[in-house]
């Protein structure tokens, strides 16, 4: 599997990032309640550096380091954040899971992944090895 699936729940969909993604990647780069809340150290504030970024998350997924999804409402089709699985070790089966929300998002939308296990992850990406949950 070359190309990155999306998965899709009751009230969003994780898909790949793309370009017109990069306002929202920028917005949550900036936001200083999000930095508060989150190791991420790649920020890109630029344009630039987030295309970049977003670039380079196509290239882990085809490598299979890491896939790195945008998190969109079923309603209305707004990006609210992102999520990924970073640091995927096949080997040991052990991936580092993370998210991010834009502010006016958080009560409430964060404990929807909850409802997807680690299967309904494999087999929604497709059956895509990406390391053992």
């Amino acid at each position: 599997m070359n190309q990155q699936p999306s998965v899709v729940s009751e009230r969003m969909v994780l898909r790949p990032l793309v370009a017109k993604d990069v306002p929202v990647v920028q917005r949550l780069a900036r936001s200083r309640k999000v930095a508060y809340m989150t190791h991420w150290l790649f920020l890109p504030h630029s344009e630039q550096k987030a295309l970049r970024w977003i670039d380079f998350t196509a290239k882990n997924f085809a490598q299979r380091s890491s896939v790195e999804f945008a998190i969109q409402l079923k309603c209305g089709g707004r990006m609210v954040g992102l999520i990924g699985l970073d640091h995927i070790n096949a080997q040991d089966s052990v991936a580092e899971v993370w998210y991010m929300l834009v502010p006016t998002c958080w009560p409430g939308r964060p404990t929807e992944h909850r409802a997807l296990t680690p299967a309904d992850y494999r087999n929604r990406l497709g059956g895509a090895t990406l390391g053992r949950f």
